[in-house]
This record gives structure tokens, sequence and C-alpha cells, in this order.
């Protein structure tokens, strides 16, 4: 989807860029955040800032954020502090005359393959069920947006891609992950979390369990 999106936009950078803005209108982002969020370096990140100034897509937003101070104990448990920072950053304009309709193609459809996003996942170990519901279906009301369940996960990996996912679709995601012993036993006691995902629209991607869901 984002191969298309780009071909449209000029740049997935750019796509990536207006995804964010749309996905959270009333929140500002400086550039660590911009690029932090869309995994973008802050050259491509400040090119299409300013390309979407530009097109009054987004207004110069000056706000205060969270920071961390930076530690000068060689603990490795030394705790983290931060300190509040006053930044210049951007947000999406709220008098722009084509958000609707960029929000209706850019968020409110399908926001990636889902067929290719198991087989992605799948590089932090074997997942034995990846089930989407949430963001993925446009239902915002879902507490996650993700099940999983998978033995030997290894989870640096597997955050890694989710985090390159998020980056894509311009939010977060919420997930949980379980093992498939974990999973089973949820299942039989009528899980709120479960249920919360399977009693409502919800799309089945990888399904390697033995059970009928």
């Amino acid at each position: 989807m984002i191969d298309v999106l780009e071909k449209i936009f000029g740049s997935a950078s750019r796509v990536k860029t207006m995804r964010l803005f749309l996905s959270s209108p009333s929140t500002p982002f400086d550039i660590d955040d911009v690029v932090e969020r869309t995994r973008e370096k802050a050259p491509a990140v400040k090119k299409e800032i300013g390309q979407l100034l530009k097109s009054g897509f987004l207004k110069k937003k000056n706000f205060s954020k969270e920071v961390v101070v930076p530690s000068r104990s060689k603990k490795k448990n030394a705790s983290v502090k931060y300190k509040t920072k006053k930044v210049e950053g951007w947000i999406l304009a709220s008098d722009f005359p084509l958000t609707r309709q960029l929000r209706s193609l850019l968020i409110d459809t399908q926001l990636i393959d889902h067929g290719s996003l198991g087989k992605r996942l799948q590089n932090g170990g074997k997942l034995k069920l990846v089930v989407l519901s949430g963001v993925f279906l446009q239902d915002g009301e879902r507490e996650i947006d993700m099940l999983l369940v998978g033995d030997r996960v290894q989870k640096n990996i597997f955050e890694r891609a989710v985090r390159e996912v998020e980056s894509e679709i311009g939010s977060e995601i919420r997930y949980a992950l379980f093992t498939q012993e974990e999973f089973m036993y949820r299942m039989d006691m009528y899980d709120k979390l479960v249920r919360d995902i399977f009693d409502f629209p919800h799309q089945i991607v990888v399904n390697n369990l033995p059970v009928e869901l």
C-alpha cells in the first residue's frame, strides 16, 4: 500500500509524515518527534515539513515537552530524570481545506497490506497467530490493535518490526503477545482482552494453532 501512495505523493517520507499529523490532529510534533515516529532521516523530514508548510497542511507551533536529562552516572540502573523544554514544532492546520479528503485516503482506508504484515512480523520468531483489530480496521473502540501468539519470540527483533509498521501507518500499535499456553488458557477463561478482539470485527492473517477460531 505505501509503495502506491509513495508514487502518488512523491515519497514514502511524505506519506509517513502526513499520516502522523492526520492521526493526531491536535498534537504538535518537533523534528525529533517526527524523525523518531516516521523512522526517516532528519534531512528528508525537514524537506517534507517545508513542503507541507508551504501547502498550508501544517502550521508552526511552539510547545513544551518532557526530555531526558543526560545522566553523568556510570551506574547501569541509574534513575532517568526528565525536564520540561520549550521547542519549535508543527501541528496540523485546522483550516486546511482538504483534511477530510486526505484523511479518507491516508487514514480511513487499509493502512497496510494485511497479508504481508504477518510475514514481516515473523522475523522476530515463529508466530502461530496474528489477529488484527483496532487501528487496522478503523475501530478506535478496541483495547488492542493486534493480538499475537508465538513461542520463543525474540522481542527486540519483533518490537523493531512493530516500530517500522507504526512509522508507516502514523499511529502507535497497541498489541498483546502471548505464548500458546497463555493464549489457550485465556480462551478457556473467556478472558476480557481476548474477547474484545474476537467478539468484534477482526481479521486473522496468520493461524497455525490446532484450534478453530
